[in-house]
Order: structure tokens, then C-alpha cells, then sequence
């Protein structure tokens, strides 16, 4: 069995999401480090219902939500990047059609509906002799 190639955008994405992961990893571990320390040494940290305990959590959640911010727009800025970077697939080509043959097909094909206060009368036996609606030519077979 041969081998096949990638090409070179598919090998760098490769790398991209290898790079992450690692990165991950290491992240996720010298957090757990940090935990296991924090656990060991609890009377480093300032009691939570104190001012400094409480200026210690808003600083905290500060500096969390403000890295989550960023690795969101990082994630978002690789995702608009691999999409610029792919190549659409081949679909069936259909000739173009201008602008207004496009709005006089959907109006073709989405007829517009007649009075909807036509349509209730005459299924609630209140009807009128205005015109005939829609709904009637529709059940009795006529259009």
C-alpha cells in the first residue's frame, strides 16, 4: 500500500491542531500542579468573604474571561482562515441568471396568496360575493 500526499493545507492543519493539542496538554497540566499546591497550602490565599479575597475572585475572573475572550477570537480568525483557504467544491454549474429573472421565478413559483379574510369567510360560512378565494379553487379542483 502506497503512501498518498496530502497537500500542503492539509498537512499545515495537521501541524496547527498537533501544536494545540501540545499546548493544551501543557496548559492543562501546570494547572493541575497549581490546583495540588493551592490544595496543599490553603493559608496562602486570603479568606474568600474578605476584601482581599473578594478583590483576589473579581481579578481572577477578570483575567479568566479576558484569555477566553482571546482564544475565542483566535479560534474564530482559524476558522474564517481555513475557510478562505479551502476550495469550494464543484457543484453543477447553472447559468447565471440576472436579478430580476431570479425575483420573477420566485414569484412564479410562490404565487401570492389571496385575501386571507376571503379565505376565512368562506370556510366559516360567513361568505361574500367579492371573489372567489383560492382556497375554493384549490378544493374544488379549478386551478
Amino acid at each position: 500500500m502506497r503512501r498518498q500526499l496530502l497537500p500542503a493545507n492539509a498537512r499545515a492543519s495537521d501541524n496547527t491542531l498537533a501544536r494545540l493539542a501540545l499546548a493544551l496538554a501543557g496548559i492543562s497540566v501546570i494547572g493541575l500542579g497549581l490546583l495540588g499546591w493551592m490544595a496543599s497550602h490553603p493559608e496562602t490565599l486570603p479568606p474568600p468573604d474578605s476584601a482581599a479575597g473578594r478583590s483576589l475572585l473579581r481579578r481572577y475572573l477578570q483575567i479568566s474571561h479576558q484569555i477566553w475572550f482571546v482564544l475565542l477570537a483566535l479560534a474564530v480568525g482559524n476558522l474564517i482562515r481555513c475557510i478562505s483557504n479551502s476550495e469550494p467544491e464543484q457543484a453543477p454549474k447553472e447559468p447565471k441568471r440576472s436579478t430580476l429573472a431570479s425575483v420573477s421565478r420566485f414569484i412564479r413559483n410562490n404565487p401570492p396568496v389571496d385575501d386571507p379574510l376571503c379565505c376565512l369567510h368562506h370556510r366559516h360560512g360567513r361568505g361574500h360575493n367579492l371573489s372567489v378565494c383560492r382556497h375554493d379553487r384549490l378544493v374544488s379542483g379549478s386551478d
